[in-house]
């Protein structure tokens, strides 16, 4: 059976063979190159500050438990957003990589792992024979 990729943007659906293994990477590779090339799908901000964040020796001195439970949830929340950032830069670097060097699959790949961002999302659909 005949399979197709349909890409669900904000602006309507757009719809590629998929038929083939290879055929779907191509198209994968061909939406994240105009993406990229698009300049504002993926976005990296600027990195969180660590200006404030205390260590966990240093919280475990401070001499309140109140501000200890604070300053942990500010040190928590900090390298949350740490790792969120981190995580943004590896994509993009992965992403320029794969349009770099034309590799399909893991332009599927990095895709595949955004399908819950919003207008990102994909599906593969079988078509029906007459």
């Amino acid at each position: 059976m005949n399979k197709i990729i349909i890409f669900k943007e904000k602006h309507g659906d757009r719809h590629f063979d998929a038929s083939t293994t290879k055929k779907v990477w191509a198209a994968c590779l061909k939406i994240l190159k105009e993406r990229l090339d698009d300049g504002y799908w993926y976005y990296v901000g600027t990195p969180p500050s660590a200006d404030d964040i205390l260590t966990e020796e240093q919280i475990t001195q401070l001499p309140t438990e109140n501000l200890q439970v604070e300053q942990s949830q500010k040190r928590k929340a900090y390298l949350r957003a740490q790792k969120s950032y981190e995580r943004e830069v590896k994509f993009l670097e992965d992403a320029k990589q794969a349009v770099e060097t034309g590799d399909g699959k893991i332009a599927y790949r990095l895709l595949l792992n955004r399908l819950d961002a919003e207008y990102e999302g994909f599906d593969i659909q079988e078509l029906e024979e007459a």
